[in-house]
């Protein structure tokens, strides 16, 4: 007898799982994350579709699109973020998520303090992930970047609010395809782009940036002082850029002759870059700083 009502009972219970993983609340599901992705940046918006639980304790999402100040950065397919069931002897919980883009797959873990106050501990790692002409006109120009990303970040942030992160990233086969501005070709390929940064709340500052490409070199470093409205952000940076003989090759007749002198072995320019994202002010100096 006590057996029967065993299984009426497991029976009861996996009714109850059955009929909450189908009837699942997505919608106020995706909103009430998208609510809490605002409250950390107002410029992030994640787009989530097909939630259900998962197991252990979580959600899954058949698609889930990120967009950060309408500029859109990656479309995720078999998202899945879980707890962390080690994390139950600890004080703070602690959260792991796992995604896939085409070949490539992101992951990470996300630390919350728990009951006490503190710090948000996120890391995230990127292998491969593919994306193509990636629109960054709003800001740059009418560039589209297309690539294969990968890398990491660590980022930690306090009360809601970005305190600091750290990454490095790297594009292979990067390609950014131009539009109103036509200098050098209508493209430019680059084999490789690796950036090493940090953040504060204020403050992006790029420690290292290097690409390589058939067409042109490009070194630069420095800070860009991020602004509430991304685009009035200010620019503070150094930039060499080498010039190999196929970009003369390439472009013709569209670049002033004097940067010309000496194609035949190549031509090195150092920049500044100040003001804005939006309007940025270039001068060209006459050797480096």
């Amino acid at each position: 007898m006590k057996l029967g009502i065993l299984g009426y009972v497991i029976f009861a219970v996996f009714c109850f799982c059955i009929a909450i993983y189908r009837h699942f609340p997505g919608d106020t599901g995706s909103n009430y994350i998208q609510h809490e992705i605002l409250k950390l940046n107002s410029n992030l918006k994640i787009d989530m579709e097909g939630i259900k639980p998962a197991f252990p304790p979580g959600i899954k999402a058949s698609t889930l699109f990120i967009n950060y100040a309408g500029i859109p950065l990656i479309f995720l397919e078999k998202f899945k973020l879980g707890f962390d069931l080690f994390s139950v002897f600890s004080d703070a919980e602690k959260y792991l998520f796992r995604a896939i883009a085409k070949d490539g797959t992101l992951s990470g873990s996300l630390t919350l303090p728990g009951k006490k106050e503190g710090q948000i501990f996120l890391e995230s790692e990127f292998k491969a992930l593919l994306f193509d002409r990636l629109d960054l006109g709003k800001y740059l120009y009418d560039l589209q970047l297309s690539g294969i990303l990968s890398g990491e970040i660590v980022a930690k942030l306090d009360k809601q609010k970005l305190k600091t992160s750290q990454g490095n990233i790297h594009i292979a086969k990067a390609l950014f395809e131009q539009g109103s501005l036509n200098f050098g070709g209508d493209e430019i390929s680059f084999s490789s782009v690796d950036v090493m940064f940090s953040t504060d709340a204020y403050t992006l500052t790029i420690e290292n940036c290097r690409m390589r490409g058939k067409q042109l070199d490009l070194e630069s470093s420095g800070e860009i002082k991020i602004a509430q409205l991304f685009e009035n952000s200010r620019l503070n940076l150094d930039a060499s850029i080498e010039l190999h003989p196929r970009f003369f090759m390439e472009a013709g007749n569209l670049i002033p002759a004097e940067m010309a002198k000496g194609n035949s072995d190549g031509t090195t320019l150092y920049l500044t870059i100040g003001g804005t994202l939006q309007n940025p002010k270039i001068k060209m100096l006459q050797e480096k700083k």
